[in-house]
């Protein structure tokens, strides 16, 4: 049996999905269309559909997290969750919205070794997984990458200067494996 998530815990896991729920909620279709670099009108229905799709499976991710709290609680840490992701993404608003989602994937990669790992087919793992192929050209332009990793890691460190992401000591991490 493992031991229940802290509010620390499950805040941390909403923050990612949060991140890249705010960044495609506020630009909508637009997003799937900058993402695949596409302008034609005829994409709208299909980028609609597809900015659709990823903020279901976000949000079902941020739900997941939360979805053994009760509904005062519940909502209590996502609204603390949403504050932190809005606090963030204020400080990516200059990016252009395929090198923030880079950005939000790097960070993943690097939660990793804090513990922080996708599970396969979770909604964050399909979320990512129908997103990556859309950022494709991103990570294909090697300047735009390597600043999105280095955007990555100063992202990491505000976070964990904000008091998010601390690496785990030896006996959190065998706790919270039990």
């Amino acid at each position: 049996m493992t031991a229940p998530l802290s509010d620390r815990r499950r805040v941390e896991f909403m923050l990612p999905p949060l991140l890249m729920e705010a960044l495609i909620a506020g630009m909508g279709a637009r997003f799937v269309r900058a993402a695949a670099e596409g302008e034609d009108p005829a994409e709208t229905e299909t980028a609609r559909d597809q900015s659709g799709a990823l903020l279901t499976l976000f949000a079902a991710a941020v739900d997941q997290t939360v979805e053994d709290v009760l509904p005062r609680k519940r909502a209590a840490l996502i609204r603390r969750a949403k504050r932190e992701a809005i606090a963030v993404c204020a400080e990516l608003d200059d990016q252009s919205a395929v090198k923030i989602a880079m950005v939000v994937y790097y960070l993943l990669c690097d939660l990793g070794p804090l513990g922080f790992s996708v599970v396969e087919g979770s909604p964050l793992h399909r979320a990512m997984e129908q997103l990556v192929p859309l950022l494709g050209h991103g990570f294909a332009q090697a300047r735009r990458d390597a600043s999105a990793q280095k955007q990555a890691d100063r992202l990491l460190r505000r976070l964990q200067a904000r008091g998010w992401y601390r690496p785990a000591s030896a006996a959190t991490q065998a706790a919270e494996a039990a």
